[in-house]
């Protein structure tokens, strides 16, 4: 062969054989990844049979660890109830009856301490609402709560009390009464009960005499009557409790006022929420223009338009303070209800909890 031939079969082998030594290359690279990714994947595989079997482990310990905390309470249970039998029951380890004189004793003196206290907060109860060391004594819970009273225990005390029931003296002690349970409230709880449940949007800062005196002077005014048989349900509610204290005979039992409106709302505030009476006071007040009124004609112009259900403060409805996005908002007249204007207030309160 020539040079020239031989420079031709050197140009056509030369690409050849470069695409050949790259194809040997690039098997070579593929192996090595599969190599990689094969070693790799047995890794994770062994990876996550390890996760496995920590996590059953961790399942076959929580069901372990439960078994073992309702055991306990079982236990707890049991002796609890050992405690008690042995404190109350004179029996023995056999069922058998067996007197226990020193524990008798013991139980007596409790008894009699429990009879003492309650016959004091009785006393102490009976001489705030009728002024009179000669007082009558009658059972009351320990917590000393006036709405726990009996209306019988009430009538109980009628002779002992030093006012005719149609006097002024009758219903200032009436009025005592009423707000006997806000008096005890301390600022500090007042000022925590605002701040959770966002009463105070003004920056009002009223301390607990203000909203006190307030409330006292409220009574003078007489409630319009209501406008549908469901609120006037809530009247005679109120009604009853004024009864309780003066007697069908006395001309205070045929009408309420202002004060127990909002006083009636923020018992059953308190009743289903807790809180302070105060706080809630202050804020009804504020809903129904009591803040802002400017003599007793604005006043009374509010009371009537609270009890149609046409009050509106600014962009907030009724006594509530109801918004657009409650539901209840904006339903007056007959189709107005105090209770379901309540029931939209008490989920405003319920969401201010659950954003706490």
């Amino acid at each position: 062969m020539n040079e020239k031939t031989i420079a031709t079969i050197i140009k056509v082998s030369i690409p050849s054989i470069i695409a050949i030594g790259a194809g040997i290359f690039v098997v070579k690279v593929v192996k090595e990844y599969k190599k990689q990714y094969s070693e790799l994947k047995d890794k994770l595989d062994e990876t996550n049979e390890i996760l496995s079997q920590t996590v059953n482990v961790m399942g076959i310990q929580e069901a372990e660890m439960k078994e073992v905390i309702d055991a306990r309470e079982d236990e707890i249970e049991t002796l609890k109830e050992s405690i008690r039998s042995a404190t109350f029951d004179d029996v023995d380890y056999t069922g058998k009856f067996t007197p226990n004189d020193e524990l008798e004793e013991m139980r007596k003196r409790a008894m009699r301490s429990l009879e003492v206290a309650k016959e004091q907060r009785a006393e102490k109860v009976v001489k705030n609402i009728f002024h009179d060391d000669n007082v009558v004594k009658f059972d009351i819970p320990l917590d000393g709560s006036r709405r726990e009273i009996s209306e019988k225990m009430i009538e109980g005390k009628k002779d002992a009390m030093r006012y005719d029931i149609n006097s002024n003296e009758a219903m200032d002690a009436f009025i005592n009464l009423t707000l006997s349970d806000l008096e005890d409230e301390t600022q500090v709880f007042i000022n925590k009960t605002t701040s959770l449940y966002h009463l105070d949007d003004e920056n009002r800062n009223l301390k607990k005499e203000s909203i006190i005196e307030a409330l006292r002077s409220l009574f003078q005014f007489t409630l319009p009557g209501s406008v549908n048989e469901y609120d006037e349900n809530i009247i005679v509610d109120m009604l009853e409790q004024r009864r309780q204290f003066f007697t069908g005979a006395s001309e205070f039992s045929n009408h309420i006022s202002y004060a127990e409106l909002i006083i009636y709302w923020i018992n059953k505030v308190n009743f289903d929420m807790g809180g302070s009476y105060l706080a809630f006071a202050d804020y009804f007040m504020a809903e129904l223009g009591i803040w802002s009124a400017q003599d007793e004609e604005a006043l009374a112009s509010n009371f009537e338009k609270v009890m149609t259900h046409e009050l509106w403060n600014d962009d907030k409805f009724g006594m509530f303070g109801l918004t657009s996005s409650e539901v209840a908002y904006g339903r007056s007249g007959e189709n107005g209800r105090f209770m379901n204007q309540y029931n939209s207030f008490i989920q405003r309160l319920v969401n201010f909890e659950d954003d706490n």
